[in-house]
């Protein structure tokens, strides 16, 4: 007793480094005797610094056998249970998750292959006005030569009189017709088209969602996903054109958009098709970059690790919780 009050300083300041260096020792040595188990999956939070522990090694500890993950951030031990707490509902509630993720997944499949249809039937609708107003003129002039110089000249005639549209047109080669005007391409109203160019942020927008929602694809399955909602919208096209092609079998021609629809139309409806696959790969590839953006801008360090997936998927380092 009176040796260890009369111990000295310097005495007392070597026992407790040589207790510290036992303890260092000692942890060195169960750190070479954890075996390692599994990785973990999933996000768990360090209780310290917050880091997130996704992909770290789950190791067995010398001493109690028990599971544990070390943060690689502040080396604070998490410990982990090795059988379910909530019993086999979890699995079913897992899995009806699951299935209500795949149902609407496929839901936004056709979903958003009838978005990119829409988009393109708007260009359908525009693009063939400049040679339905070259048809109307044409026929106008015809109209005006055929009745005296008091009479009306019809507009729109579908009485079935000798000078109406139909009539004219029946006297025409419509295959002559849309070569003078330069044939399909040249005789879509470009000026109309590009003012929907706004309408491209649809398919972007689209492009970006599957990035975000296909986690586990690289960016070319991301590109070939791409191609696959370009089919659901080329099913819908198929499907207007037939019926395109259809009106235009009733021998009537009303008007010139009528005729402009169904000489300019198809093509025009594909070239919305075509001009919306750039913005959606487009999506495709700046998704992921976008939606980490979004997350450092909007969230706080702390609450990042919570979409650490994003980071992961693209094997990019995650972000730091301070």
């Amino acid at each position: 007793m009176s040796d260890a009050i009369n111990s000295s300083p310097s005495e007392r300041s070597a026992e407790a480094s040589s207790d510290a260096g036992h303890a260092s020792s000692a942890r060195s040595t169960n750190a070479q005797h954890e075996q390692r188990v599994s990785v973990l999956v999933g996000d768990r939070l360090c209780i310290n610094c917050g880091y997130n522990l996704t992909g770290q090694a789950v190791l067995r500890e010398p001493h109690y056998q028990m599971l544990i993950v070390r943060c690689p951030e502040c080396a604070t031990i998490a410990s982990m249970q090795e059988y379910p707490l909530l019993g086999r509902w979890a699995n079913r509630w897992a899995g009806v998750a699951a299935a209500l993720w795949l149902g609407f997944l496929l839901i936004m499949w056709v979903g958003s292959g009838a978005a990119m249809f829409g988009v393109a039937m708007w260009a359908e609708q525009l693009a063939p006005l400049k040679y339905a107003d070259q048809l109307q003129l044409q026929w106008q002039q015809w109209a005006a030569n055929q009745m005296p110089s008091t009479a009306p000249v019809r507009r729109m005639g579908i009485s079935g009189s000798t000078t109406d549209f139909s009539s004219w047109w029946a006297l025409q080669d419509p295959a002559a017709k849309l070569s003078a005007a330069g044939g399909p391409l040249a005789a879509m109203d470009w000026k109309l088209m590009l003012l929907g160019s706004p309408w491209l942020m649809v398919p972007l927008i689209f492009g970006v969602f599957w990035a975000v929602a296909l986690m586990n694809r690289k960016r070319v399955g991301l590109l070939i996903w791409g191609l696959m909602v370009m089919l659901v919208a080329g099913a819908f096209a198929a499907l207007a054109i037939a019926a395109i092609r259809d009106d235009g079998r009733s021998g009537y021609a009303w008007s010139g958009h009528f005729i402009a629809e169904q000489q300019v139309g198809p093509t025009a409806l594909l070239m919305g098709l075509i001009l919306q696959m750039p913005a959606m790969a487009l999506g495709l590839i700046i998704g992921r970059p976008f939606a980490r953006t979004m997350v450092r801008i909007l969230l706080p360090p702390r609450l990042r690790n919570s979409l650490a997936m994003l980071w992961l998927c693209d094997d990019k380092p995650l972000p730091k919780a301070r």
